[in-house]
């Protein structure tokens, strides 16, 4: 831009050199066009500046790990006037892997338009990404001057969840009786003392549970389903100590999910908890659906760094919260968090999964230990 307006300093110099020199009418209109140009650029440039206006947009939830996801960054300008050049330059910012990047683009402006620009962005991990446009201007065609276009919306974050394993699990560890609220009213468990509901017989189902009158009666097989509140009820516990290893954390992240996500896919309800040292508090979510499974990672991963065991702080979260069974997944198995493992939460099964270490010397009949190395993850049969 310097080079520019030097050029057209030396073109309205030479102008007025010209006229000067020879006192003619046609230099003098040129040299009042040449001075009058600028005052038209600056004013076509404020109106667009004063009329502009820009949105980031992408496809709303989370998406995988290498999965390419489009956004589009939406520049409306309502000025009647086109300007050949534009440019944005985007930064995306990963969290987990503390990686930045940049985009950066060229483009027109339309008079009286919408301008849309589209870029992909696929994460090689886990976490939140952070996109942020840092400079979005206009040039006027001569590129003497420019302008900061307005910036609705500058800055959004997409949630990148990594891809559930399929790890071997086993559903054995006994049902519990569970405290009455509105999460256990309107579902189905495995009291056999009431009928919660008469539905259709699916593959699978136990042929104890056969409506047998009703079924001869009707030209289809029907199915008892029992009432709560005796029912699985499942707890995932982390806690992570901050390591330069960020395959350890990931490993953590996806093990976690892995194991959430098939449960809740499953039908199962399921508590997602850790401890937040920032304020001393557990933060448990009961997500009861895929999207609110979602919800809750996007809350571990604003915290990730700050998950640390206060065993005071958990012993009130879970008192009295009887659970079928408690996996705690962990990178530092201190006795603070072995204790409160194996003394303090009442499960019918428990599973201590250390990321990156071998497991401390525990023992008890339900109790089982794993040891998860980040290089090559893999595990063995896990019994929910």
């Amino acid at each position: 831009m310097v080079r520019a307006k030097l050029l057209y300093a030396a073109l309205v110099i030479s102008v007025a050199v010209f006229y000067v020199l020879y006192i003619d009418s046609f230099p003098l209109v040129v040299l009042v066009c040449l001075l009058v140009i600028p005052i038209i650029l600056r004013t076509a440039l404020f109106w667009l500046h004063m009329t502009s206006g820009s949105e980031l947009c992408f496809r709303r939830g989370g998406c995988r790990v290498g999965e390419s996801v489009p956004v589009t960054l939406l520049i409306e300008s309502k000025c009647p006037f086109s300007f050949p050049r534009a440019e944005a330059e985007l930064t995306v910012r990963h969290s987990f892997s503390r990686k930045c990047e940049t985009v950066r683009m060229k483009f027109p402006l339309q008079a009286r338009n919408v301008t849309r620009l589209t870029f992909y962005v696929t994460p090689d991990r886990c976490g939140i990404v952070e996109i942020r446009v840092k400079r979005l201007r206009a040039y006027d065609i001569f590129c003497l001057f420019r302008t900061n276009l307005r910036r609705t919306v500058d800055t959004t974050t997409l949630l990148v969840l990594p891809e559930p394993l399929s790890l071997p699990m086993q559903d054995g560890a006994p049902p519990v009786e569970q405290p009455d609220g509105e999460r256990f009213s309107g579902k189905a468990g495995e009291d056999p003392s009431e009928v919660f509901a008469i539905r259709e017989y699916r593959p699978g189902d136990q042929v104890s549970r056969m409506h047998w009158k009703l079924s001869s009666r009707s030209e289809e097989l029907l199915v008892k389903d029992f009432s709560a509140p005796i029912r699985k009820n499942c707890l995932l516990y982390l806690e992570y100590h901050p390591v330069k290893d960020l395959l350890t954390a990931e490993t953590l992240v996806k093990f976690s999910y892995s194991i959430a996500h098939a449960l809740v896919g499953g039908g199962y309800i399921c508590d997602i908890a850790w401890t937040d040292s920032r304020t001393g508090t557990v933060q448990l979510h009961k997500p009861e659906t895929l999207e609110e499974l979602d919800a809750a990672y996007a809350a571990l991963y604003d915290s990730l760094y700050s998950l640390r065991t206060k065993a005071q702080a958990a012993r009130e979260a879970f008192n009295g919260m009887p659970y079928s069974s408690v996996t705690v997944l962990t990178n530092d198995a201190d006795p603070v968090l072995t204790g409160f493992l194996t003394e303090d939460l009442q499960a019918n099964r428990r599973n201590l999964i250390c990321i990156g270490q071998e497991p401390p010397a525990l023992s008890g009949k339900d109790l089982a230990l794993y040891c998860v190395d980040p290089a090559a993850p893999s595990l063995d049969l896990l019994i929910l």
